[in-house]
């Protein structure tokens, strides 16, 4: 069942942590936007700060309470994560061909796991 359109509340979130941008020109096409969409909905946009949502709801546990800290390698981890996973029967492959493993980034460990800095550091020592 549908719901009339009269009885769904909507809100514009924009989050004024993030916005603006540093790029006047990015900004004056996210504002223009933004202000289209108040306009064709009859509303004002709700200024929102990720970072205190963040840190207050902690969706990823306590240990990731600052997002600036978490989002700086949350979207990189699971592709190389992936990335290491998907070519396991190109690496085999490779080893039984040329007997000798293929080439691995240094930021990958055996299990795929993505090296940090600190830790690309031990491993090159």
């Amino acid at each position: 069942m549908h719901r009339a359109p009269g009885k769904v509340q909507i809100k514009i979130l924009y989050p004024s942590d993030y916005l603006p941008t540093p790029n006047p020109a990015q900004t004056q096409v996210i504002d223009k936007f933004v202000s289209g969409l108040e306009s064709a909905l009859g509303i004002n946009r709700t200024d929102i700060s990720l970072a205190d949502l963040w840190e207050k709801h902690c969706p990823d546990g306590e240990q990731h309470k600052d997002i600036a800290t978490y989002l700086e390698f949350a979207g990189i981890y699971p592709f190389y994560h992936d990335q290491y996973h998907n070519s396991a029967e190109f690496r085999n492959q490779y080893k039984d061909k040329y007997g000798k493993p293929a080439f691995v980034h240094r930021l990958y460990i055996g299990n795929g796991e993505l090296l940090v800095p600190n830790k690309i550091q031990q491993v090159n020592s």
